[in-house]
Order: C-alpha cells, then structure tokens, then sequence
C-alpha cells in the first residue's frame, strides 16, 4: 500500500538518532471548498455558546475486498468508534451509530488517492448521517469532505487513535491548528506566534497556540523539539502531532463546533438526532422517540416520578401522566439510566379536567379525570341524575364514573370531582325513540332498538299492529328482533312498531312504522340450456343460512360466485322438457321457511337444442360438436310456416371474449372437432349457424 510521507519535513531530519525519538508522522488531506469557508462566523466569545447535549448521527463502512475478506474486524471497528466517541462526549456532543455496513469493493480496498476519493465518500450515502469510512489496515489515506463536511474517510493504520476524531473535528468545522502555516494547509493566513491575530487567521481560535505544523516535530514522549519561538499544544486533536499524543480540545474548539452545528442546517440539519415527542401531556401518556435511531440500548429517566412514569429502556418510550400539572423534564440516557445523558425535553403537565358528553341518557355516560388521579376522589352530583340504575352502581371515588339519567325533569344538573379544575354541567337528553338499521322487515328478521335507555333488561314491552304475521324476539328488553313469518298479498304494506313503558297495557313510549319486505326472485322465467342465467332474491340476506333448491335438482346447477347467498347462477345441464320450481329457504331461529318460489320453463332460442351436443365442457384439447341433422330436419319441418325442401350447412365458430374469430367449419351434419390446445385459459363463445333461423345457436365454453 502507498505510504503517503512529506519529503520537505523529512529534510528537517539530520541524522538517525534525532529521527529515532521523533513520533509517527502523519497528516490529513482534508482540502477547503472556499464557498463554504467558515470565515464568515462571527467572533466567537467564550462562554456565549450553548453547549447543552447535541446528538449527531454517523453511519459506519467498513472497506473490504469483493468477495468479502479483509479489513478491520467488527471488534476493531467497536473499540475504535467508542475511542472517537469519548473523545467528543465530554464535550456534550454526543456520537451514535444509527448503522453500519461493509462496503465490499477490490479497487477502494487496495488504495484511497485524491483520484478516487470522491467517489468513494458518495458511496451508499446517508442523508441521516455522517458516512465514515473505515478503509483498509495497511491505507494511512485520510480525509474529510470539507470544513464543514459530510463525509470522512480514515487509513486503517490509524485504528484505535484520534486520526478518526480529527477528521469528524473537520466536518464540525475545525481547521487544523497550523492552518496557514504549512504542511500544505493554506487555507488560511498565518497566525503569528504571539497570536495577536487569531480572530483572522489559522485555525481562527484564541485558545489554540500558533502551531508551525507538528509533523516530524514531536517525539515518541509528546514533546515539541522544533524550536522557532512556538510553544504549540502538541496534544491538540485537530494537530499534525503523532496520533499517540492526540488527546484534547480546546474550549474555543468546543464552542466552535458547538456552533456549527447550531447553524450549519446544510449539514446538520438531518445529521442531528432529535428527541421529539407532544409537548404538552393533557391524556394519559404519550410517546417520545430519538430519531434517527441510534444503534444500542436507551435508558430513560424523569426529573420527579410524582404521579408521572416512564418506559426504562427502549426507543421510543412512553411517558404516562397522572394528576400532577407543572413541568417535568425527560432525559435520554446511554449505558444505564445514570449514564450521559443525551438529549432532554420538557413536558408540561395538564391539570385535571373533566371530560364526558354534555348530555346523559338512561342508559347512562362515562365521565373522567384527565390526567387520572393516583389517588381516589370524590365525585358529587345535582339535577335529574344518578350514580346508579336499576341493575349497575358505579363507584364514586375512582377517576371514571358513569351518570344516569332518571325521572322526567328536562332540568340541567353539575357533575363535580375533588381535584378537578371546575365542574361540568350536563343536561338530561331527550325521551327513548325507537330506531332500527332499515325501515322494513324480511322473514331474515330486523333489529329494532330504543335509544337513550339502558342496554340491561328494563321494564319495556314491545308490540306490533298485525301480530299474527309476525315473531317478535328478546321481549322486555330495549331491543328486539322481529321476524316476518307470512306474506299478504297487500305486501308490501305499513306495519306499527310499538314500546310500551311497563307492559303491554302500559302507555306508549314511541312507535315506529315499518314496512313488511317479503322476498322474491328477480330473473328470467326461461332459460336455454347450457347457459348460466343470474338469479337475484329480493328482500333475502347476505347470510349463509339462507339456501336454494330447484325441483329436476339433476338438470340444474345453482352455484353462488360471489359468496353470497341472494344471488346465483342457474344453469340446464342438459334439455328438459317439463317445469322446474327455483325455492329459496331461510333456516333461522324459528326453523326452516320457504321464503320465495319461481317457475322455471327451457328456452330453445339461443342456446344449444337437443340436436347439438358439445362435449367435453371444459375443454383442454379437443372439442367436439355432434350435429344430429336428421333431428334438425324433423324439428324445422315439424314447424309452422317453413319450406320441405330444406338443405341446411351448420357454420360452426367459436369466438373469444372480444369477438375475435378463432376457429370455423362447415358441415352437412355429423361431427365437426377444434383443436384449442394453445388457448389461453378463459371463457370462449360457440356460435352454430344453420342457414335457417336468424340467430345462431350459442354456448359458452371454458378452455382450461
């Protein structure tokens, strides 16, 4: 692997005990793009930055050969990132992997140059996150995007050293301290040794002493034997000092990231993790979330627990309230709930309300508490209004409670919480009205309900007007089920629905009129044979216990394509010369009862008579047309109106669904054959013309 060196400092090496004690010499070739140069800023004071807790998100690759081998190992890859991640947290920003990926690929693999640099860091990018790419242990190439960047790169040689941490200094917006200096880094002008022009020039930070550019100017013990008059910080992450010695930044470096990262949005805006969650906690919980989500365990803390609670551990978490109102902060840990914390929020607290409708009916409402107390209260009542019915007695101390509506006052009423903010007023609804899900009633039944009543049994009777067509089921309830269990021939006629308040002598609470549905059959009294014709039953259900019958049950078939049983396809197997009765059956709580009936007659116009036969149906290979002409011959001349002399050609075509043409044969009679082999699956029409009769006789044939 190419070794990057800088020959004119290796000219500063005069003999080899000196070049003995001088420490690894290394060097970044971040370069500046000038449109993003961060001159721009303004001064920076100590202290004026916030510094609170900034999360950013990197994605990790590791640069392995094709097939897979090669480069560091997983465990290298954890050491290195938890060396680079101390190095910045203690400065509250905070790094976390939201992921990590080889990056399987011979040509990085084997060098990283300024020629393929670019392409390598706009590799399986991020846009979440700050790509690091980790290239091969023998490649000391290393480099960032720019300053700021979004993208960095580090020799594997440099494993387990802050080379990584410098570079990712690069993307927060750091220069290096010689900047100006040498070392090729003349991105800015140089800082005098006194540095009384640090605001404008090198790395543009007071408290960084001028540096001449450490490279071969440290030795193995960290110490500066360069001279000159500088007195540079050989221990700066962001110096050319050897990577062993590279362990601090300043506080004015600190700041400076801290505030590129406050107002850099290109960059930062979605590289920074966010904890995001309602501000506000007027329910019972909510639910907060760092995204994008960093890799390993968060544990979670609250700064007071007084009737507040958290999930521990997890992303996202929940944050249940109780009734408590004020603020409460909610901190993001990493490690263990005492670990550095990563992000906070914080979240203000309701009081208790009460919530519930404003209107209670006798089947009565539930009102609560928001948040919930975690201790019991009292809830009191005035007006038209109970805790209790004839059947339930709800508990008045527990932050829910159900009020009931009782007597015939139309006066409103308070309803009252200790703890509460204020009472609630709540007004009486209006009287019971019966309702149902149709305005008529089938033999498959119909629900008929009162609303605004309790839904436990009650003294409530229900009748109808005409008592002897119909069953009614669930009496004394506040709903039944009622049944039409004969037709008149005044169907379909009005029908009165009544509740009483007691028994059936009792006053009338509400009525409702109804209509009777009686079901019927909706399709054709003839059919042709062969040929499937739909079948509907009017005023029939949907449910499977309604079911169809058909007298000559061998020369029909009913089938329900759509699953459903109100409608069906009747099909004639084969000629039948005698009426067929279609019935529908409704088998429900009061047994079996025949609910419609229709005559069914064979049609010989458009379809195939008995002097045709088609066979097999479906077909996969050969189809087969008999025509019986001598039973033609008899049928036309057995008919009004028609010539003795006739000669009839049968012309046979079968089409498809498009009324394309596909197969055609002319015969005197006898048996005509189609080879559909190399048809598609599907629905295709036989069409058989006798030279006679206007329209052809036709069929539907299945090509399987």
């Amino acid at each position: 692997m190419k070794k990057i060196f800088f020959s004119f400092l290796l000219l500063c090496i005069v003999n080899s005990s000196i070049a003995q004690e001088i420490g690894q010499i290394w060097g970044c070739r971040t370069q500046i793009d000038a449109s993003t140069k961060l001159h721009t800023i303004p001064e920076l004071r100590l202290g004026t930055v916030d510094t609170s807790p900034k999360i950013i998100s990197i994605f990790v690759h590791i640069l392995r050969r094709n097939d897979g081998t090669g480069g560091l190992t997983n465990n290298q890859v954890d050491n290195w990132v938890t060396h680079f991640r101390n190095d910045y947290i203690g400065h509250n920003i905070i790094i976390l992997e939201i992921g990590r990926a080889n990056l399987n690929n011979t040509t990085f693999y084997n060098g990283i140059t300024d020629v393929n640099y670019s392409t390598l860091i706009n590799t399986n990018t991020h846009g979440n996150a700050i790509d690091i790419y980790l290239l091969a242990p023998d490649d000391d190439y290393s480099r960032a995007s720019n300053i700021p960047g979004i993208a960095l790169c580090v020799g594997g040689s440099y494993v387990g050293t802050s080379v990584l941490s410098h570079e990712f200094g690069h993307c927060l917006g750091l220069f290096h301290t010689h900047s100006g200096r040498g070392c090729n880094d003349f991105a800015n002008c140089s800082e005098a040794i006194n540095g009384s022009n640090c605001k404008t020039c090198g790395d543009l930070v007071c408290d960084t002493p001028a540096d001449p550019c450490l490279a071969g100017l440290v030795n193995t013990s960290c110490v500066y034997i360069g001279g000159g008059g500088f007195n540079p910080d050989v221990n700066n992450i962001m110096s050319y000092a050897p990577p062993s010695c590279l362990t601090r930044f300043t506080q004015g470096q600190i700041e400076r990231m801290h505030h590129t990262i406050l107002t850099n949005n290109t960059v930062f805006g979605t590289r920074r993790i966010f904890l995001s969650g309602p501000n506000t906690l007027c329910s019972s919980s909510g639910s907060y979330t760092l995204t994008p989500p960093p890799l390993g365990t968060i544990y979670w803390t609250l700064s007071s627990y007084n009737a507040v609670s958290v999930t521990s551990s997890g992303n996202p978490t929940t944050v249940s309230a109780g009734s408590v109102s004020g603020n409460v902060t909610l901190s993001a840990h990493i490690g263990s709930t005492g670990g550095t914390v990563i992000a906070t929020k914080t979240i203000t607290l309701c009081p208790a309300v009460i919530s519930g409708p404003s209107s209670v009916c006798y089947d009565g409402s539930s009102f609560s508490l928001s948040p919930p107390p975690t201790s019991s209260t009292t809830w009191t009542l005035t007006g038209p209004f109970s805790f209790s019915n004839a059947s339930t007695i709800t508990s008045t101390t527990g932050y829910t409670v159900t009020v009931y509506r009782t007597g015939s006052s139309n006066a409103g009423g308070t309803l009252s919480a200790v703890g509460a903010v204020a009472p609630v007023t709540i007004t009486p609804c209006t009287p019971p009205t019966i309702v149902g899900t149709t305005n008529y009633i089938r033999y498959t039944g119909n629900d008929f309900s009162l609303s605004n009543v309790p839904l436990v049994p009650t003294n409530f009777y229900w009748t109808v007007s005409d008592p002897s067509r119909f069953t009614l089921v669930r009496l004394y309830y506040n709903a039944v089920m009622i049944y039409l269990t004969e037709a008149s021939e005044n169907d379909p006629c009005p029908i009165t629905i009544y509740a009483h308040s007691g028994s059936v002598n009792s006053p009338v609470v509400d009525s409702l009129v109804v209509y009777t549905n009686p079901a019927s059959f909706d399709g054709p009294s003839s059919i042709p044979c062969y040929i499937g014709k739909d079948y509907y039953l009017n005023g029939g259900s949907m449910w499977h216990d309604i079911y169809w019958t058909i007298s000559n049950p061998n020369a029909f078939t009913i089938t329900h394509p759509y699953g459903t049983n109100n409608y069906a396809i009747v099909t004639l197997n084969y000629p039948i010369y005698v009426s067929s009765t279609l019935k529908a059956y409704y088998n429900g709580p009061l047994g079996t009862i025949l609910i419609a009936s229709k005559t069914i007659n064979m049609s010989r116009g458009g379809s195939m008579t008995s002097y045709y036969s088609v066979y097999p149906n479906p077909v996969s290979d050969l189809l087969y047309i008999e025509i019986d002409r001598q039973a033609f011959l008899d049928a036309m001349l057995s008919s009004e109106n028609l010539r003795t002399n006739i000669d009839p050609t049968f012309d046979v075509r079968l089409y498809d669904f498009q009324s394309n043409l596909l197969r055609q044969a002319t015969s005197k009679g006898g048996t005509v054959q189609f080879n559909v082999a190399n048809l598609l699956a599907g629905i295709y029409y036989l069409h058989i013309y006798d030279g006679i009769s206007e329209k052809p006789e036709t069929m539907q044939i299945v090509v399987k």
